[in-house]
């Protein structure tokens, strides 16, 4: 996933639940049920790498039975 600087966050949203929704496919039925429990909340652009060369990832925020059951998982 390429993530240009000129995307709304809209998109970003998007982009964002499309790999987590494909992610769980590749999970055994055993964690893809765990993750199943959780909540997509929110998400946030990070960027990460040293110096002015950065490279982009999201980073979505769900929540599980309340808000003390976070779980952050990167895109």
């Amino acid at each position: 996933m390429v993530v240009a600087q000129e995307q709304r966050p809209d998109d970003l949203r998007a982009m964002a639940e499309e790999a987590y929704e494909s992610y769980k496919t590749t999970l055994n039925a055993d964690r893809r049920l765990v993750l199943e429990r959780f909540e997509s909340i929110d998400m946030a652009l990070k960027v990460v790498g040293v110096g002015s060369v950065g490279t982009r990832c999201l980073i979505l925020l769900l929540l599980g039975r309340d808000d003390q059951d976070p779980l952050f998982l990167q895109v």
